[in-house]
């Protein structure tokens, strides 16, 4: 089981919620307003919460995040996640830039992490 924490409040994180509540649980969110971090966290039976994403990155008990910040910020984010040694899923676009995309998944693979990106594929 990997344990899930979801770096901000998005919107989009309650699709997130819907689609791994069977398999892994959301254990901690974070926001940079704790009362917004608090009232998602009640909304949604999330058991920690953490009042910057630096503090939700240090938490020992999350193996993941996900994270649903604009797009400018998904890379910066994502490498101090990697660093932090969490896996990765990143809301889309991941960045625009080619490099940022291959300096992430490198650093993911250096560090034997799995990074990925929300992104939808239609299979036939």
């Amino acid at each position: 089981m990997i344990r899930i924490g979801l770096l901000s409040t998005a919107d989009i994180h309650r699709a997130h919620l819907a689609a791994v509540a069977e398999a892994s649980p959301v254990v901690a969110v974070a926001s940079r307003s704790r009362a917004r971090a608090e009232a998602f966290a009640r909304e949604h039976g999330i058991e920690r919460v953490h009042d910057s994403y630096e503090k939700l990155l240090a938490d020992p008990e999350l193996d993941a995040v996900v994270i649903a910040l604009p797009n400018g910020l998904h890379h910066t984010w994502t490498m101090r996640a990697l660093a932090a040694g969490k896996h990765v899923l990143c809301e889309k676009p991941y960045t625009r830039r080619p490099s940022e995309a291959e300096a992430a998944w490198d650093e993911a693979e250096r560090r034997g992490l799995v990074l990925m990106e929300a992104f939808m594929w239609r299979h036939a």
